[in-house]
């Protein structure tokens, strides 16, 4: 999808075009993969913009359609993948399936997927950094998009690493239900502060001059570090 970008084809249509090529059998699983991360990204932007919504609520009270035009622009990366995640786990407890199995299989392909996605936002132009005055005479912007494709690559390296030997980690750390995951979450939390940090385009409301998208990643990666030190420290 992100190297496609520029085609007018829905992020769905992208999915199922790339599950039928590298082979994903349509099961109950994917599917609802499919409607949650849409449903997420839907309502993360209702989260985000709602009081630019309700400023325009007359507008929209008058033509209903337009609220469902989402080509017109709103997806982000954290409520779909947030509504996806909480999703699975419901699904996957439903069917009675190995939570700790699936998330580890999961993480490798979350860190190119998101790798490819912040090549489309550097091929479009969104997500762009803040003016680098290192040098006043050739001022530029920050490539925070190549910063993202650059990190997250260095990210699926280590995954893939550990995939392969994971005796390089404490061997309680393996044993912790959906570690692998766990860890892409604490690397890539850390590349998204630091995207963050660069990024100069309007994010939305900003708390204590951080964005909403910062706070989730430092919430989030101090949770997966107390994980994985809780892991690390409880025998199995």
């Amino acid at each position: 999808e992100g190297i496609t970008e520029f085609l007018p084809v829905s992020s769905t249509g992208h999915m199922i075009i790339g599950s039928s090529v590298m082979g994903i059998a349509q099961e109950p699983f994917t599917k609802l993969f499919t409607i949650a991360i849409q449903l997420g990204a839907i309502l993360s932007v209702m989260v985000l913009y709602w009081k630019r919504f309700f400023q325009d609520f007359d507008f929209y009270l008058k033509n209903p359609i337009e609220i469902f035009k989402f080509w017109n622009g709103g997806f982000v990366f954290c409520g779909g993948a947030l509504a996806a995640f909480f999703s699975g786990i419901m699904f996957l407890r439903w069917r009675k399936q190995v939570l700790g199995d699936w998330l580890n299989l999961v993480a490798p392909v979350a860190a190119l997927g998101y790798a490819l996605g912040r090549m489309a936002c550097l091929v479009t132009g969104c997500c762009f950094g803040r003016i680098c005055d290192l040098n006043p005479e050739y001022p530029f912007r920050h490539p925070t998009q190549l910063y993202a494709v650059i990190f997250e690559f260095i990210v699926l390296c280590i995954l893939l690493r550990i995939e392969k030997m994971p005796s390089i980690l404490n061997k309680r750390i393996t044993q912790t239900s959906g570690h692998l995951f766990v860890i892409w979450l604490v690397f890539h939390s850390l590349g998204r502060i630091m995207m963050e940090y660069f990024r100069a385009d309007p994010r939305g409301a900003m708390y204590f001059s951080l964005s909403i998208s910062t706070w989730m990643s430092i919430f989030i990666l101090a949770f997966s570090g107390l994980y994985l030190k809780r892991g690390a420290q409880v025998p199995k």
